[in-house]
């Protein structure tokens, strides 16, 4: 992958690489994940895309872990803690949910 591609390739690029995972291309998936690395975009912004990629495919775990790494390296932040909102319903943890929720929308209002 080349050392840095432009901000505009981060589209095509996560549309590819909901395309793999739909197929279940994991191999392909790993390969495109580091051209995704190397795309100028914010980090945090790139870790919310894949965090709701893996989660619309039903990957909650990867999806939590890449929540998990924005809230650990940049802070927290209401669109991560929704999204951990999101994983907690799908793990059928209701009660986490909503308090991810509540912290989420105390952090918007803010």
């Amino acid at each position: 992958a080349p050392a840095a591609l432009p901000a505009q390739a981060a589209a095509p690029v996560l549309i590819m690489l909901d395309a793999l995972a739909r197929l279940q291309a994991f191999d392909a998936f790993e390969a495109l994940a580091a051209v995704l690395e190397a795309v100028a975009m914010p980090w945090r912004e790139r870790r919310q895309a894949l965090a709701e990629l893996y989660l619309r495919h039903g990957y909650a775990d990867s999806a939590a872990e890449e929540w998990i790494a924005a809230c650990e390296q940049g802070g927290v932040d209401a669109q991560a803690l929704r999204g951990l909102a999101a994983v907690a319903v799908a793990r059928g943890l209701d009660e986490d949910a909503r308090v991810f929720t509540a912290e989420a929308e105390a952090l918007a209002a803010v």
